[in-house]
C-alpha cells in the first residue's frame, strides 16, 4: 500500500495507523500552517518512529537534511528505477 501525505500534519496521522514500513519524504512536505525543515520532520520521524527508514527524495541542491543516513538521500531526476531499488532493498531487510 502506498499513501500520500498533502503535508507535515497528514503524514503523521497516516503513521499514527502503524501500517507504514517507510517514508519516502519530499523536502516541499512541511505545512503552509507551521513550515518546518526537513531535518525537523526527520528528527520528529526518529523520535516518534525509529523504526521506520525514510529516503529523502529531492531536488539536487534542497537542503538535503543534516544527519540524513548515508545512501538515502535520492536525487529527484526522474530516474524511478534507483528510488525504486533502494525502496526494494529496505523493504526486503524490514
Amino acid at each position: 500500500l502506498v499513501a500520500e501525505a498533502r503535508d507535515e500534519a497528514e503524514l503523521f496521522v497516516l503513521l499514527a495507523g502503524g501500517r507504514a514500513k517507510l517514508v519516502v519524504l519530499d523536502p516541499a512536505i512541511a505545512s503552509q500552517e507551521n513550515p518546518s525543515a526537513p531535518g525537523g520532520i526527520l528528527e520528529t520521524l526518529r523520535r516518534e518512529k525509529p523504526e521506520l527508514p525514510v529516503i529523502l527524495h529531492a531536488f539536487a541542491g534542497e537542503d538535503r537534511a543534516d544527519g540524513a543516513e548515508p545512501g538515502l538521500w535520492i536525487n529527484k531526476n526522474g530516474d524511478i528505477d534507483r528510488l525504486m531499488g533502494v525502496v526494494a532493498r529496505l523493504l526486503a531487510a524490514t
